[in-house]
């Protein structure tokens, strides 16, 4: 009788032991979940990110790059709905990325063509150039652009930004502007910005709604289905 009672009460610590466990994973869960909705909001493709212009590769969310916690998210939320908008998603985040080599060809070659070979053009002159011309496109229309010298010194600059380093009379300044303004236009009037512009308008409608639907499903406690982890965690 004894030795019954000691069985069942090892068996009870047993099950409160993988309880535990179980709720502490499920909680580390619903962290992941909450890290990974706002990475689920790609950058803007043109935009400068520490110090560079545009994405360097296709953008995916950090934690999906990680095998584990890419599985525990999969698994756990099982709507097929936002999966399928993640997976449309993803289709979008592609058609963008293929476009960009041949935007910053087509703006080095413009540039090539139309430089003059004294003048110290920096990486921010395509940079901003490929940038406003991807906002002008998407708001169908120029934007205002105020350029300046580059106090102390020679140059101009777009806001914050050094376009040119050895500038220095009107008649230079005025060129260098002109010259960026023309690029922008240039690439403003490409197909491929206007693709570009096309899939980036889906690309944020389905952000916004996988937002809403990851949100709600952890608002809701939908995300109890197992994974492996849970699987392992009672079964030990």
């Amino acid at each position: 009788m004894g030795n019954r009672k000691n069985a069942v009460g090892q068996s009870q610590i047993a099950f409160e032991i993988k309880k535990d466990r179980l709720q502490k994973h499920l909680r580390e869960v619903e962290k992941t979940i909450e890290e990974w909705i706002p990475q689920l909001s790609a950058p803007d493709p043109f935009a400068s990110r520490d110090g560079t212009w545009g994405w360097q590769t296709v953008y995916q969310p950090a934690i999906e790059a990680d095998t584990d916690l890419n599985h525990l998210i999969r698994k756990h939320l099982k709507s097929r709905r936002l999966w399928r908008l993640h997976t449309e998603w993803q289709y979008t985040l592609n058609a963008v990325w293929s476009q960009l080599p041949s935007l910053r060809d087509y703006a080095n070659r413009h540039m090539s063509q139309s430089s003059q070979s004294a003048m110290d053009y920096t990486k921010d002159f395509i940079g901003t150039a490929l940038w406003q011309a991807f906002l002008e496109t998407r708001r169908d229309r120029s934007a205002r652009l105020t350029y300046h010298p580059n106090d102390p010194g020679s140059g101009i600059k777009l806001g914050g930004y050094v376009l040119e380093r050895s500038a220095s009379s009107d008649t230079e300044l005025k060129e260098v502007e002109k010259k960026h303004r023309k690029l922008i236009a240039a690439l403003a009037d490409t197909q491929e910005m206007k693709q570009i512009v096309d899939v980036w308008q889906r690309t944020l409608d389905l952000q916004s709604n996988m937002h809403s639907l990851a949100t709600t499903l952890i608002r809701s406690n939908d995300y109890l289905n197992p994974c492996r982890f849970c699987k392992k965690l009672w079964q030990a």
